[in-house]
């Protein structure tokens, strides 16, 4: 077994879902169909077989109805039938299933915030995104909403708690970028004329809270805390 699959954990467990917690530096699903590293979806397709008939695209995909970057740790939802990927994809597609992150960035926020801000594909970089706002504006991009809520206040961080109202890809780094707010740890957004030194290792964006309602309309909320390399790191920091 793949060292990094000892990390996974299995926080809830019904006939139609799971609620699985991710770590750092794994990727939820293959790319493609050569992709040579472990993924979070070959791990839980060998504890359940059903999986693998599931979804939009099961050969790459099986179980998997939302993801979270490699770079990102937290809990996130996985389906065991087709008609539970079906009832969740259309949670996504209402905005009716809601996902909190704890989020570290540079600089100091003082007031909670809603940024909303379209998000298109960067035309001098396709790997990266970036807001299309004003003489940037582009007819490709795609509405972004996140709101922002202050945690604690840091010499030289802000921890907050940010919750995309829409799923756009790197959404929460791309906005803060856009209010010149660097997350902790991320050497692929940060500016080149941005010095400081990656002291962390890993990005600092943890998805801890998922609330929904199930098939039978019961509402289901779960929460889990800060990884302990995040923690750890919170704990050498000086407070404002």
């Amino acid at each position: 077994m793949e060292e990094i699959y000892k990390k996974v954990k299995i926080i809830h467990e019904t006939p139609d879902y799971l609620i699985v917690y991710k770590p750092y530096n794994l990727t939820v699903h293959k790319p493609n169909a050569n992709y040579p590293f472990p993924t979070l979806a070959d791990f839980l397709v060998t504890k359940y077989p059903e999986i693998k008939n599931v979804g939009d695209d099961p050969v790459l995909r099986p179980g998997i109805v939302h993801r979270l970057d490699k770079e990102t740790s937290g809990i996130m939802v996985v389906c065991r039938n087709q008609e539970a990927f079906e009832y969740f994809k259309s949670l996504f597609k209402k905005r009716t299933i809601h996902k909190k992150y704890y989020v570290l960035v540079h600089g100091q926020l003082f007031n909670d915030l809603i940024i909303n801000k379209p998000i298109v594909r960067s035309k001098t970089d396709g790997s990266k995104f970036c807001v299309s706002v004003g003489k940037t504006a582009s007819d490709k991009a795609k509405q972004a909403i996140t709101k922002i809520e202050v945690l604690k206040i840091y010499k030289d961080f802000t921890l907050i708690s940010a919750e995309p109202k829409t799923g756009r890809t790197h959404q929460i780094r791309v906005h803060l970028q856009s209010i010149s707010r660097i997350v902790a740890g991320d050497d692929f957004y940060k500016p080149k004329r941005f010095k400081t030194p990656n002291k962390l290792g890993r990005l600092f964006l943890h998805a801890y809270y998922l609330k929904f309602k199930d098939k039978n309309g019961d509402k289901q909320e779960f929460k889990i805390g800060l990884p302990k390399d995040l923690h750890d790191f919170l704990k050498t920091l000086i407070e404002k």
